[in-house]
């Protein structure tokens, strides 16, 4: 029995332990009452902002991509994220989806190495911004509630992700590390490593390129949370939008804490626990979590479909400049 085995199936343990204490203090009742107040229209609106979402990203990453001499056509880079959301549903975290990225563009390019720079650029992008978005959220939070849990989980999450970045663009480490497991006995690798770091602290030292980026990352979790907002106008609603700017970018940094499976319970707890800060029922609560996941279930699923129709056409590579 592998250690990955064991880790796997204490995932799945956490996440039905706590779906079942979460859903025996549910008043189901209450719910019976919520499906006479539901709004459809909301469900609509909230499609178009994870339409709105994936167009960010897709700007996003454009822009990275293009800083480096690769260029894609905008509809190219949407329908790679939109099919990448599918497999990200599949497989652990984002990695299958960010690996579908990687692989759709560097086949049309010839750029494998700066294409994975990009995606590692996009991802750190994001999590800065959620970071201190989560940051900003919980020092509003503070003053509003009182609850000091709304600033640790960001301000613990911007610690790791600080730490990490230094770590990603620091000249020694990383080679050192190369030394230690001997894999400096592979020149293709240390090469392809130089390639990667050379690109990353290109971008880095680009101010005008980190402002569009961080411009496009705080759009994408303002959006993100608004989304999350009508979702509460969907069950008839109408909490205040400060209370989700203040929740939600803690509940996604718990949420992606590996402890469950695909953040199931995990999510749903945060929601409601969260919530019950500013007097929102349970009910309420855990029905805009799985609203949430169902809407991202049905996009992420018109990304396979999208897939499907798109496999069978060959990719027309387009000149970017030196081949990796």
């Amino acid at each position: 029995m592998t250690r990955r085995f064991v880790f796997n199936i204490l995932k799945w343990i956490i996440s039905l332990a706590l779906i079942i204490w979460l859903y025996s203090g549910i008043d189901w009742t209450a719910f019976q009452r919520i499906r006479g107040e539901l709004r459809p229209s909301y469900l609509f609106i909230g499609f178009a902002g994870i339409l709105l979402n994936t167009a960010l990203c897709a700007e996003k990453w454009r822009r990275l991509l293009r800083f480096d001499g690769i260029h894609q056509p905008f509809k190219v880079l949407f329908a790679s994220y939109w099919i990448g959301s599918f497999f990200s549903l599949f497989l652990p975290s984002s990695i299958g989806g960010d690996s579908y990225r990687v692989i759709d563009i560097a086949r049309r390019t010839g750029q494998g190495t700066r294409t994975f720079t990009s995606v590692v650029a996009d991802r750190l992008s994001g999590f800065m911004a959620l970071s201190l978005v989560g940051l900003i959220g919980g020092i509003m939070g503070y003053q509003a509630i009182g609850k000091a849990s709304v600033i640790w989980a960001p301000l613990l999450f911007f610690g790791i992700f600080c730490a990490f970045l230094g770590l990603v663009l620091d000249r020694r480490i990383i080679p050192w590390g190369l030394r230690l497991l001997k894999l400096d006995r592979f020149p293709k690798l240390t090469s392809k490593y130089a390639l990667f770091a050379d690109t990353f602290r290109k971008y880095a030292k680009d101010k005008a390129l980190l402002f569009q980026v961080a411009v496009l990352s705080f759009l994408f979790h303002a959006s993100c949370i608004t989304v999350i907002w009508l979702y509460s106008g969907f069950l008839g609603q109408d909490y205040p939008l400060l209370w989700f700017f203040i929740f939600i970018p803690v509940i996604s940094i718990v949420e992606a804490i590996p402890i469950s499976v695909y953040g199931i319970g995990v999510r749903d707890t945060a929601y409601v626990t969260f919530f019950a800060f500013v007097g929102i029922p349970p009910e309420y609560a855990l029905l805009i979590a799985l609203t949430h996941v169902a809407m991202n279930v049905v996009f992420t699923s018109m990304g396979g479909v999208l897939f499907l129709f798109r496999k069978g056409s060959p990719p027309n590579p387009i000149p970017s400049g030196m081949p990796d």
